[in-house]
């Protein structure tokens, strides 16, 4: 429900769990397609994130463990500028280098909204309420 509420407004970047960049392209390739098509687009923040991850522009996204496909994701979703960031199972960012994209990401967002799985314990330094599951489910 929470994806039916706001990963279709143009306000909201959204990192789902199962969102990908197409498997065949290279990460050179994402960062040309998606800077194409926002117009808020930040390249020297992208640049940052992408060197803090250790994704260079030469890899291939199906070569890459699902950790960093989420990571180039969030570091292609944060580029974009959003004024509010929606991020799906946020627990599985669980290699150090997908955890400082994700507290980065976090600090620069005007807005987050984040799940994490039932049994996962959010970084209390990052978000300020927690809250059930259900919550935006039952917004307007």
């Amino acid at each position: 429900m929470l994806r039916a509420r706001f990963s279709s407004r143009r306000d909201v970047g959204y990192a789902g769990a199962d969102f990908r960049v197409y498997g065949y392209m290279r990460v050179a390739d994402a960062v040309r397609f998606y800077s194409a098509i926002h117009a808020r687009w930040d390249a020297a923040q992208l640049a940052e994130d992408l060197q803090a991850t250790g994704l260079g522009l030469e890899l291939e996204v199906r070569r890459m463990k699902t950790v960093y496909q989420r990571a180039l994701v969030l570091a292609l979703v944060s580029a974009a500028r959003p004024d509010t960031l929606v991020i799906e199972r946020a627990e599985q960012f669980d290699v150090p280098a997908a955890v400082a994209l994700l507290e980065r990401a976090v600090r620069r967002a005007a807005q987050v909204i984040a799940t994490y799985a039932a049994d996962a314990v959010p970084a209390e330094a990052l978000f300020d309420v927690v809250s059930p599951a259900n919550e935006y489910a039952a917004a307007p």
